[in-house]
């Protein structure tokens, strides 16, 4: 199963970014393939509905047309981490590839939204992109430890 991250950031926090790697580096051990990817955004774009548009059209140009699209947002299914794990084995079952997208500060082009395949709500807080990818990395973890009965999971 090949996971895939793609994110609209204009800064990173080495707190965070140290985190992230951790559970990205556990994921990698378990012999499972992740990667990440930030579109970069310009830091003199002009805030506004154009700015959604742009990320949307660079989301895109990293979506590979195989990929399982599961769009985080905060109207989106939710999960326990139990269940996570299940969906997580069926989409591994079904497609070897999953890509999240995690949108920048203005969220994500509806249109977009509407050509993924599921869309997951982590909380129903809005959340720094930072502290979602943390959050996400985490369950991603926890999900694929549930499911090779790893002991991470109590």
């Amino acid at each position: 199963m090949q996971i895939k991250i793609i994110y609209a950031a204009r800064k990173s926090e080495k707190t965070y970014a140290d985190s992230i790697d951790d559970y990205l580096n556990r994921i990698r051990l378990m012999k499972y393939k992740i990667e990440t990817k930030n579109i970069d955004i310009q830091k003199d774009t002009p805030i506004s509905a154009l700015v959604v548009k742009e990320e949307a059209a660079a989301f895109e140009r990293q979506i590979a047309r195989d990929e399982y699209l599961i769009i985080l947002d905060d109207k989106g299914k939710s999960y326990t981490s139990e269940k996570f794990a299940q969906q997580i084995q069926s989409l591994a079952n079904r497609s070897s590839k999953v890509c999240f997208l995690i949108g920048g500060a203005y969220g994500v082009d509806q249109e977009l939204k509407q050509k993924a395949n599921e869309l997951l709500s982590l909380s129903t807080f809005t959340l720094p992109h930072q502290l979602a990818r943390l959050v996400l990395s985490e369950q991603i973890y926890r999900a694929l430890s549930i499911i090779n009965n790893s002991k991470y999971h109590h």
